[in-house]
């Protein structure tokens, strides 16, 4: 499944729907949660079996570093984006 998560804040039900094998595309203003020590911590705890994406014009934006968060998150352009919605059948967004 290809989780688009578009809010500022996601929700903790959110990070609690996410599976083995899942991938995750932080958009627009979600990518500010990238950076956050509490998030971060949250996510460590989650599957390494899970793919964590950030579209790279959402970070441009606003002006965030990959530095500033975690390694297992990868810096993905919009055709990244295309073909992760073409491999993934189940698509959910979270705005």
């Amino acid at each position: 499944m290809l989780h688009l998560v578009f809010e500022s804040s996601p929700e903790p039900i959110v990070l609690e729907r996410i599976d083995k094998g899942d991938d995750v595309v932080f958009i627009g203003m979600s990518v500010q949660r990238l950076i956050s020590q509490a998030f971060k911590e949250k996510i460590r705890g989650l599957s390494k079996e899970i793919k964590w994406y950030a579209l790279q014009d959402a970070l441009l934006i606003h002006g965030i570093q990959p530095s500033e968060f975690p390694d297992n998150i990868e810096v993905i352009g919009y055709l990244d984006l295309i073909r992760l919605t073409t491999v993934n059948e189940v698509i959910h967004s979270w705005s």
